[in-house]
């Protein structure tokens, strides 16, 4: 076991942009635009029509470790691998770091810098800057301390962190493709009305009978109801929870309305509870595929359980629907961009954004029966597909994170 200097096994901002370079087009990769190892997406520039960001100018190449020096704590860090590294630029918001092969391993080191405690040492140099903002400099990132052991050990360890990490993305990847055929399938039907009819041709396309309805302003396929949801849903407020209850380990996860985000519910909780009061409903002790609600701050935040042993706090509501058969036409239907903008709606006209339950359940909404039975019935599969992908992904990303300091600190090894 060795103990370097990252400065002594890489080379840091080494590749630029020179007038030399002959490029027709860039993709730039910002510092917001990457976390944890995962692009969210890049921006095109054509280099004869538009100026580039005056920060667009770091060259990358294949497994250069990203590393932002603007408040480390965010996590703004990734590995690059198989890209068309000819058109990418980087924000020199980054520091790019590229490891010698032969001395070390690059998924080894990037697991290494990255890990939670490396990430705290960052972030505590950042906050004694003198910047503006928290921030590190090349000579920050340069003087990190690595404990290296030999190559092959470095390789093994390397490669088994990152076929979790292509796993969970893998599994990320597959859910956002069903999420968006579920999404179209549900627009096509529900908004377009173009739902098979009863020769299996597009509804409306195919000239169904469509009347006006003054309620929701618009035209509806004949003989469609105009119903509250409260007619297939109802929604169950949380327990107020008292904080002499709070634990920081335990055995019940307390959901709040900070675990349910845009992309669904974070299992990272701030407080547990072990010793759960008597009076608390039955429907606050949450299962596997329940629905929630956020009604409170931002409202109608969607997601669906992935994991068990869960308590759910006051300001978010359980979806409890009348018929099961419909759950996942309910999810959908919660998640559409027109119940969504309501729901916006409702609370951009409160003194405070906040909805009760009754007045959640009191939006209209378009309806027939058997076509939201069929649509659950065709996306019933894909929905319990995606529970089970962020279920297993939660697995991973607990044996990952367990792993990581004993696999890198040397406290565990990998057999043949």
């Amino acid at each position: 076991m060795w103990n370097l200097k990252l400065n002594d096994i890489a080379k840091i901002n080494s590749l630029s942009l020179s007038k030399k370079d002959i490029i027709s087009y860039v993709k730039y990769l910002d510092t917001s635009n990457l976390k944890s190892n995962i692009i969210e997406n890049f921006q095109y520039f054509e280099m004869f029509k538009e100026k580039l960001p005056s920060r667009a100018k770091r060259k990358v190449k294949q497994n250069t470790i990203l590393y932002s020096t603007v408040r480390p704590n965010q996590k703004h860090f990734g590995i690059l691998k198989n890209l068309d590294f000819s058109s990418i630029l980087v924000s020199t918001g980054f520091c790019t770091i590229d490891v010698d092969n032969d001395i070390a391993d690059p998924d080894f080191i990037y697991y290494y810098i990255t890990q939670d405690f490396m990430i705290k040492k960052m972030q505590s140099i950042a906050e004694q800057s003198t910047t503006s903002y928290p921030s590190i400099t090349p000579n920050d990132v340069k003087n990190i301390e690595i404990n290296l052991p030999n190559i092959e050990i470095q390789r093994k360890i390397g490669k088994f962190l990152s076929d979790i990490e292509s796993k969970i993305k893998t599994n990320c990847m597959i859910n956002d493709n069903l999420e968006k055929q579920a999404k179209l399938l549900y627009d096509y039907w529900f908004t377009q009305f173009d739902f098979p009819d009863e020769n299996g041709n597009p509804y409306k396309s195919s000239g169904g009978e469509m009347v006006w309805n003054k309620q929701l302003e618009c035209s509806i396929p004949e003989k469609w109801e105009i119903d509250p949801l409260s007619a297939i849903l109802n929604f169950k407020s949380g327990f107020s929870f008292c904080t002499d209850l709070y634990v920081k380990d335990g055995k019940y996860k307390l959901l709040t309305i900070k675990n349910i985000q845009d992309t669904g519910i974070n299992f990272q909780v701030d407080n547990y509870i072990n010793n759960v009061p008597h009076n608390v409903p039955d429907h606050c002790f949450l299962k596997v595929n329940d629905i929630l609600m956020t009604l409170t701050g931002n409202i109608g935040r969607i997601g669906i359980l992935y994991s068990s042993n869960c308590l759910l706090n006051q300001r978010v509501a359980l979806v409890k629907n009348i018929n099961e058969e419909l759950r996942s036409f309910v999810y959908y239907l919660l998640k559409s961009d027109i119940m969504q903008k309501k729901y916006q709606t409702m609370a951009n006209g409160s003194s405070q954004k906040n909805l009760s339950p009754i007045e959640a359940e009191s939006v209209l909404f378009t309806y027939c029966k058997q076509v939201a039975t069929n649509f659950s019935s065709l996306i019933d599969k894909s929905l319990k597909k995606i529970v089970s992908n962020l279920a297993e992904n939660q697995k991973l990303i607990s044996l990952r994170d367990y792993l990581l300091p004993l696999l890198l600190n040397g406290q565990s090894t990998i057999e043949d």
